[in-house]
């Protein structure tokens, strides 16, 4: 008896698979065409496009930035002007 035994693809590196999701996210390739590339299947491409997604929601979410501006104290910035008077404007 012939068995084939299919192999599991390679994993795509860590920016590979970030680009991958960038570039679908932002509608600069269709998801066809970056799965064909990248020799991923389109599940694959929108599985990464969904957990970029809820990454960027988390990142940009109203509560972690709340969060995060407790601790800081706006101060006004300091301007320092040279008065010297050899240079021309």
């Amino acid at each position: 008896m012939n068995q084939s035994v299919c192999a599991a693809p390679a994993k795509q590196p860590t920016n590979e698979r970030k680009m991958m999701a960038v570039r679908a996210l932002a509608g600069a390739e269709s998801v066809s065409v970056l799965a064909a590339r990248h020799g991923v299947s389109r599940p694959l491409v929108y599985r990464q496009m969904y957990k970029a997604s809820a990454a960027l929601d988390d990142l940009f979410s109203t509560e972690q930035a709340d969060d995060q501006n407790k601790g800081f104290c706006r101060a006004p910035a300091l301007i320092t002007v040279d008065l010297d008077q050899s240079h021309t404007l």
